[in-house]
């Protein structure tokens, strides 16, 4: 057997990719899983290439390495093969689909350096620079690659930040008063303990002024000295002291004698109505402190239920007030952690904009390198349905 026959004993069929066998009573090749069998003419050099390009763009990765493979061994330097066996390590169909960013976004990038490196140091000169411009592009695109998975890597990180902050915001509302809405039982409504404590505090306020002004009119006592002083003039009111101007204007035409008479009277008189008087003031305010502390003492459980009225809800208030102020700290603790990674969500954005800036211009990039290998292209492709 040949050394020719022994090198395309590794040929595969290109109708189903199954590994070749060789039938030398025949001289021909057979495949084995689809029985499709070929003579030795099939592979003669002059149309490998053909039949490698016709595998590729089929999609036939395997039978198009072969050919190349095999192309390769027999001429190194062979461009169209070096090129092919690129296109077969990247998995494309045809190079025209290197202008679109996508095609980096999924390729397998040491195969297709090895080969590009492989092709560059296999290349004749003229060669050289088309295949040194490739291994740019493709380099740019394996950065164009990194930066879209660092930015999708970083929103991820966003996503996270958010879902934190949405945990702070429940543990938050958590310490909200929620009551039912009173026009919709179905619905409720959250409110802040500081406005629920401030109602609180402002209803005990008013409650207090409530029971001071009870407690005013309950211990308003009718026997006190303020609300008794017009009780001597009622007292006094059957006395009655003519004025001496009067008197003497009555004596005019009488005898020093009845006027004498008439004094002494008025003076007898008057003392006797001070004497009176004296005795009923007397007796009036013995009988006034009898009536105060008599009313003082039947109203002394009405000043301590006053005193209970104000101290007890004064004792539930500020239990509350100690409950809802635990809840104000707490609401306080969880919104700084919210500004906190807001601000790392800021920073995490800014990072997510300076990857996709990148991206943008390496895409930028891509498309002018791409044009510069289109240029350099001493055998360009024709456009493909794949490619379109």
């Amino acid at each position: 057997m040949t050394e020719l026959n022994q090198t395309m004993k590794k040929h595969t069929c290109p109708t189903c990719g199954g590994q070749l066998v060789i039938n030398e009573a025949r001289q021909m090749y057979e495949c084995p899983f689809c029985g499709v069998s070929f003579d030795y003419e099939y592979f003669r050099e002059d149309d490998v290439l053909a039949r490698a390009s016709r595998s590729l763009r089929a999609g036939e990765f395997l039978s198009a390495k072969d050919a190349y493979d095999f192309m390769l061994k027999k001429e190194p330097h062979n461009f169209q093969a070096l090129r092919g066996r690129i296109m077969v390590s990247a998995k494309i169909k045809t190079t025209l689909v290197l202008r679109q960013p996508a095609t980096y976004r999924e390729m397998k990038y040491i195969p297709v350096e090895q080969s590009i490196d492989e092709a560059i140091a296999a290349a004749s000169p003229e060669h050289t620079g088309y295949f040194s411009k490739m291994k740019e592009l493709v380099d740019t695109g394996k950065a164009y690659k990194e930066e879209i998975r660092l930015a999708n890597v970083t929103r991820g990180d966003r996503r996270k930040q958010y879902e934190k902050i949405r945990s702070y915001e429940d543990r938050m509302d958590d310490e909200y008063f929620t009551t039912k809405d009173p026009w919709d039982g179905e619905e409720t409504v959250q409110t802040h303990p500081q406005t629920v404590l401030v109602s609180v505090v402002l209803i005990y306020l008013a409650w207090c002024a409530l029971i001071a002004l009870m407690f005013g009119t309950l211990n308003n006592n009718p026997y006190s000295k303020s609300n008794t002083k017009s009780s001597s003039y009622t007292i006094t009111s059957f006395t009655y002291t003519p004025n001496i101007s009067v008197i003497v204007g009555a004596t005019s035409g009488m005898s020093s004698k009845e006027v004498s008479r008439m004094v002494e009277n008025y003076v007898y008189y008057d003392a006797m109505n001070s004497a009176r008087k004296d005795a009923s003031l007397s007796k009036s305010e013995s009988v006034r402190l009898s009536n105060s502390k008599k009313w003082e003492k039947e109203h002394e459980s009405d000043t301590a239920v006053l005193w209970s009225l104000i101290l007890i809800p004064g004792i539930g208030v500020l239990g509350f007030a100690i409950y809802t102020m635990g809840k104000l700290k707490t609401i306080k603790r969880y919104e700084e952690q919210i500004m906190k990674e807001e601000k790392t969500v800021d920073s995490i954005s800014a990072k997510i904009s300076d990857h996709e800036k990148e991206a943008n211009r390496l895409k930028a990039q891509i498309n002018k390198l791409y044009s510069e290998l289109v240029a350099l292209d001493p055998m360009p492709e024709a456009p493909t349905a794949a490619s379109k």
